[in-house]
């Protein structure tokens, strides 16, 4: 019997259609997973530098062309890597436009804490309407901004005044030629010749701008206190003032308030210093100048602070524990380890930089560990101190390995031995092997082989599915040509 092919076409077109659309859902799910793997492991992979801008204001809105004035701004740490004033991370000025200086860190600056900025700047030579704008930058990753910038401040700059020229002196209208009713016809009876000599040139003398001969302001509020937590004094002082802008402070130390002052810093540009070179129970002097870019200098501002007395913290017969100001790695000094009472920190390590290899991240120090005694003598210890290291889930995002590293007395770096890895708290035991510096790095994540597989694999399987997709569709057209051919021939057209 002759089958209808109009119920052999519904069949098969049915079927097809439900294949089609089946492989259509796969095929969509196999890129979309692909998709997902790749967001995945790119936000695995890149280390989360963020910052929310606090706080952005001028003392003034309003300013003449080439001016100073000053401006506070306030950022905050929102990514899972610290900042830290000798790498990468510092405030910058985007359109290169304020010049302004002080745009250092003061210090690290961990997961969701702020730090203040106190700027100087100085006003763009040509008048107009512009914007204030400040950003974190850290020139290791691409395009340097970790951040949305902070909405600008709008300040008008105008021109200065214009102050009209003096006029010329007077001009000689009688002498020589006998016009005045003096004359020269037989000697000046009233004033004679009035001509001044030199006039002529004094007309055509063009005077050169005066150079910069004022000084900045005084630094104010200068004051000290005593760190008791790392046996150091913090300076603070609030921002000089100059007619074409303070370029650095300088910072000096006395023990007599008269002779021998020590330069502790010349290129100051924050408005806070902390002197880690006191010894316990010294009374000490300290001077603060601000410098202009002309080589003015304000006048000196003082103060004066006995530093914290020497209170033992660790002791020859018993184990101790000290912590660095951050929180992010303690040091355990065993019994036995020291021959007499000690005062021991960790401090952040002055003016010493580690290299951060390719790949890597800062994630805290430079620390300077150090045991003194009550005579201000640093001790070696006897037996090897014990680091821990406190590192926060926020703070490995992206990262594949903590590492430490330690620098010996020739200053080369070396990969410590972590000795203890605690998955649920993510403390890392140490072994410091006597060294007194020490840095935390990490190590971004890497491709995974088999991620890149699945990917292969999955592009793979999304090309066969629309291979047989596409083959479905052109089935469905040649049965549908079919069909039509044996409609025409069974109905005798």
């Amino acid at each position: 019997m002759y089958k209808n092919p109009k119920n052999i076409f519904k069949k098969s077109s049915s079927l097809a259609r439900k294949l089609s659309i089946s492989h259509l859902v796969v095929f969509i799910a196999l890129f979309a997973g692909i998709a997902v793997a790749r967001q995945l492991f790119t936000s695995a992979a890149t280390p989360s530098l963020a910052a929310r801008c606090d706080l952005i204001s001028t003392s003034k809105t309003t300013v003449t062309t080439g001016e100073s004035f000053t401006a506070k701004v306030v950022m905050h740490n929102m990514g899972t890597t610290p900042w830290s004033p000798y790498y990468a991370t510092f405030l910058n000025d985007p359109d290169n436009r304020w010049s302004f200086s002080g745009n250092l860190l003061p210090r690290n600056v961990v997961y969701d804490t702020s730090v203040t900025f106190n700027l100087t700047l100085h006003a763009p030579t040509t008048a107009g309407g512009y914007g204030f704008r400040a950003g974190m930058y850290n020139y290791t990753i691409p395009g340097g901004w970790i951040y949305k910038l902070c909405a600008p401040v709008n300040i008008t700059v105008n021109a200065p005044p214009v102050i009209p020229p003096e006029p010329p002196p007077p001009t000689d209208t009688g002498g020589d030629t006998g016009g005045d009713t003096g004359g020269d016809t037989g000697g000046d009876t009233g004033g004679g010749d009035t001509t001044i000599q030199g006039s002529s040139n004094d007309e055509n003398t063009t005077q050169s701008p005066a150079a910069d001969t004022s000084p900045p302001s005084t630094p104010a509020d200068f004051t000290a206190k005593a760190n008791t937590s790392n046996m150091s004094v913090l300076l603070n002082w609030t921002v000089s003032t100059d007619n074409i802008g303070v370029q650095a402070y300088q910072l000096e130390r006395s023990l007599d308030n008269v002779n021998n002052w020590e330069s502790l810093s010349g290129s100051i540009t924050e408005t806070n210093f902390e002197d880690f070179s006191v010894s316990f129970g010294v009374h000490y002097y300290y001077r603060l100048k601000a410098v202009d870019a002309a080589g003015n200098a304000s006048p000196y501002a003082s103060t004066e602070i006995v530093s914290s007395g020497f209170e033992a913290n660790a002791h020859p017969d018993s184990d101790a524990t000290v912590t660095s100001e951050d929180g992010l790695v303690s040091i355990l000094i065993p019994s036995g380890a020291l021959e007499k009472d000690a005062f021991c920190s960790i401090d952040v390590a002055q003016d010493i930089l580690s290299p951060i290899p390719k790949g890597y991240v800062m994630l805290g120090g430079p620390y300077e560990f150090k045991c003194r005694d009550e005579s201000d003598t640093v001790l070696t210890l006897k037996k090897a101190a014990v680091l821990t290291g406190q590192i926060n889930k926020q703070m490995i995002k992206g990262i594949g390995k903590v590492e430490y590293f330690g620098q010996d007395e020739g200053d080369t770096w070396k990969t410590l031995k972590i000795t203890k890895h605690n998955k649920k708290t993510l403390a890392d035991t140490v072994e410091l092997n006597n060294h007194s510096v020490f840095t935390i790095m990490g190590k971004h994540k890497k491709t995974s082989i088999w991620l890149v597989i699945f990917e292969i694999f999955l592009v793979l399987a999304g090309l066969v599915v629309l291979a047989r997709f596409v083959v479905n569709w052109l089935l469905k057209r040649k049965a549908q040509k079919q069909y039509d051919e044996t409609l025409h021939k069974s109905r005798g057209w």
